[in-house]
């Protein structure tokens, strides 16, 4: 939430989108975009995170309500980031589950976005031990899974 303090100088150049974990309510997307508006910020992309089972099953849904939202179409210019979380689908599922969960988000995302008219772009994270026995981990991001 640097972004959001009254002291930070970096520009919103330097910021990029803004990845919003535990995307699992419309109202978890618009809390941030209310945030930002409040501290008088511009508006800049906004990327639900959908990391759990459930999330991943429901995300469709999020994204068709935000896509009802004919303010929220214009703002992003039709345009939508997603990003499909894989660690704590896995923990939660397994991985056979998480896998066919994460399979199956991504093409009901692609079919609501396809309805609505809206560019879609999808991207991936994992969380990845970098040192065995310590609490140090970075966040990768793939093009596409890697075992597809």
């Amino acid at each position: 939430m640097v972004y959001f303090s009254n002291d930070t100088k970096l520009p919103q150049e330097c910021l990029g989108a803004y990845i919003i974990s535990m995307a699992s309510n419309v109202s978890d997307i618009l809390a941030v975009m209310f945030l930002q508006k409040e501290r008088n910020k511009k508006l800049f992309a906004f990327v639900p995170l959908f990391e759990t089972l459930s999330d991943l099953q429901n995300a469709h849904k999020v994204i068709k309500s935000l896509y009802n939202i004919s303010w929220y179409l214009k703002k992003f210019k039709r345009h939508q980031e997603v990003m499909i979380g894989y660690s704590d689908s896995s923990k939660d599922a397994g991985k056979l589950a998480a896998s066919w969960a994460q399979y199956e988000a991504q093409e009901n995302l692609q079919l609501v976005s396809d309805k609505h008219k809206v560019k879609l772009t999808l991207f991936h994270g994992r969380v990845v031990q970098l040192v065995e026995g310590e609490d140090l981990f970075i966040q990768h991001y793939y093009p596409n899974p890697w075992y597809s």
